[in-house]
């Protein structure tokens, strides 16, 4: 009886302690203050495994465009870990998108969106979560 006591405690602590497996996850969109735009962000692209896409699109009409960064969510060697960006210039009823293996899979990623205009990019911002 102590024995099948001893494997059953053992089997659980096993099981147990297994860590959970962490699924790519979509941002969806990621709308600026303002909502003037919104990036969005597809972790897996449909019919195209390891494959990300950034979508932004800007939505009004005022002089500024959308621009919308991804980061690796943590510390990396270059400093800011930046993997790419995209920009949406204008209103004009189209957004801009890239779609590519841009990170391995299971990565989390930070992403922002901000309007910009001349030299400033970081106009309004929003940030989000996500797992390549």
């Amino acid at each position: 009886m102590k024995f099948g006591l001893a494997v059953a405690s053992a089997a659980a602590v096993i099981l147990g302690s297994a860590a959970p497996v962490q699924a790519s996850s979509n941002l969806g969109w990621l709308y600026t203050v303002g909502a003037s735009g919104g990036v969005f962000f597809d972790a897996d692209l449909n019919g195209y495994p390891n494959v990300e896409k950034i979508t932004v699109c800007d939505n009004k009409s005022d002089g500024r465009g959308l621009i919308g960064r991804l980061y690796f969510d943590g510390i990396t060697s270059n400093g800011d870990g930046l993997i790419d960006w995209i920009k949406d210039p204008s209103n004009d009823g189209a957004c801009t998108s890239m779609a590519y293996n841009m990170v391995a899979e299971e990565t989390p990623v930070k992403v922002e969106v901000c309007e910009y205009m001349g030299s400033s990019e970081r106009l309004n911002c929003a940030v989000g979560f996500a797992r390549a």
